[in-house]
């Protein structure tokens, strides 16, 4: 969680999206990982439109949505 927390804080969303869904296998029941990643999806949903990728970015939104919602069943 904290590799992709720092990766996060330097833009890297490929990144930190590879760190937090490792953590999440490892720990899928640990709500700030789950939040992280839903996040970070969320991050680069609005970097792909601040780059006119809208489908890309409708892409990362619908899986940042997945994931809080698996955050909210969970608990």
């Amino acid at each position: 969680n904290r590799q992709g927390v720092l990766l996060a804080q330097k833009n890297d969303f490929d990144g930190a999206i590879r760190a937090f869904e490792k953590a999440f296998q490892n720990n899928p029941n640990d709500e700030t990982v789950v939040s992280n990643l839903a996040t970070a999806y969320n991050n680069k949903g609005v970097f792909l439109v601040k780059n006119h990728d809208f489908s890309g970015a409708l892409v990362e939104f619908n899986k940042a949505k997945t994931k809080k919602v698996t955050c909210s069943k969970t608990f």
